[in-house]
C-alpha cells in the first residue's frame, strides 16, 4: 500500500486499533512511511531524551512556581471533562489549576474535585 499522507496514517491507525492489536514494528514502520511522504522531522522520545528536555523542579517552590492553567469545560450531562482535564493538568505538574464550570455542574464539580480552584460561570441556553 502506498502511503498518502495524514489521512492514510490516521485510517491506518484507526483500522488497527479497531481490531484490537497493533504490532509496534507496523507502527514504526507506518511512522517511517508518514514521514517520508510528508518530509516531516521527527525523532523518538524515550525516557532519557525526555528527562533532559523537562527541566528541574525548584526544592523551595510552591504552586505559583510552577504554573497556571485555566481550563473552561464541562456542561450538563458532561461533567467528567472538567474532572478529566484538570485532574491531567495537576498530573503533569502545573501548580494553580483555576477550572470555570457552568453553574448548573458547579456543585457537581465541587464534591468531585478538591484541588483546583473552581469558579462557576453563567450557563448559556
Amino acid at each position: 500500500m502506498q502511503p498518502k499522507g495524514e489521512g492514510w496514517l490516521a485510517a491506518s491507525l484507526t483500522e488497527g486499533a479497531a481490531h484490537g492489536r497493533m504490532e509496534t514494528e507496523k507502527i514504526l514502520q507506518m511512522g517511517k512511511n508518514f514521514r517520508r511522504a510528508n518530509a516531516v522531522k521527527t525523532e523518538i522520545l524515550n525516557r532519557e531524551s525526555a528527562r533532559k528536555r523537562i527541566p528541574e523542579r525548584d526544592p523551595w517552590g510552591h504552586k505559583g512556581t510552577f504554573g497556571k492553567v485555566l481550563l473552561l469545560c464541562g456542561s450538563r450531562g458532561y461533567t467528567g471533562a472538567p474532572w478529566f482535564a484538570s485532574m491531567g493538568a495537576l498530573r503533569s505538574g502545573t501548580g494553580l489549576v483555576f477550572l470555570g464550570v457552568p453553574e448548573s455542574i458547579y456543585a457537581i464539580e465541587a464534591v468531585k474535585l478538591n484541588e483546583p480552584v473552581i469558579c462557576p460561570l453563567p450557563d448559556r441556553e
